[in-house]
């Protein structure tokens, strides 16, 4: 993109507040969830959101700044939703419990399925891509896999719920952040876990609120 370009490769001395307004990006009628750049490097100027409107949608997010699809397949507030490290599908959860695996250019479901609880995190492995963690307002954090539309793994932890999961590099282990809160302070807030045993590596305890 032209209008990008003369930031490309230049070394920031530091990071400042951007001092002018590019895009103002309006389409959605409720609060955004979540954002994310397309991994693809051809596909990198699309931009993915989750709103609270109940709709996932793409946007141009370099040269126009307008709103490329619109994805209607949950009947709750999204929470979730990721690229998939191809750039031609989106992963969604939300409120209404489901799952939906989508094509982003047909805007038609490849995988779908109910969960029993309420979505709030979604992650895809950063190596194998047909397997992605699912986690919410449930002690119990979900691996599935997209090739057999089935949970293959159970990560278990007393917690109220699982407000965001990242993976380390290589996809070996894993972090949950938590809310659980006792007595004024947070416990268990941020739990290692190993990605293939389903054992936990490490489990915190910070005396501070942490989301």
């Amino acid at each position: 993109s032209e209008l990008i370009k003369p930031y490309l490769g230049s070394k920031y001395k530091l990071t400042e507040v951007p001092k002018s307004l590019i895009f103002y990006m309006s389409k959605h009628s409720g609060p955004v969830n979540e954002i994310q750049w397309c991994p693809v490097w051809e596909q990198s100027h699309m931009l993915l959101s989750a709103s609270m409107d109940k709709t996932v949608k793409v946007w141009d997010a370099v040269d126009t700044g307008c709103c490329l699809k619109t994805y209607s397949c949950h009947s709750c507030a999204v929470r979730a939703a990721r690229w998939s490290s191809c750039g031609r599908r989106i992963l969604s959860g939300g409120f209404d419990s489901t799952l939906h695996l989508t094509d982003v250019e047909t805007g038609k479901q490849i995988f779908s399925s109910k969960t029993e609880f309420r979505i709030s995190a979604l992650k895809f492995h950063p190596t194998e891509s047909n397997i992605f963690l699912c986690g919410g307002f449930s002690p119990e954090v979900k691996a599935w896999d997209i090739r057999t539309s089935k949970v293959f793994r159970v990560y278990k932890a007393a917690v109220q719920q699982t407000l965001d999961i990242l993976f380390l590099p290589e996809g070996r282990e894993f972090l949950t952040s938590t809310d659980s809160v006792s007595r004024d302070s947070a416990d268990r807030t941020i739990i290692a876990w190993d990605f293939q045993s389903a054992a936990k590596i490490s489990n915190q305890i910070f005396h501070v609120r942490l989301t």
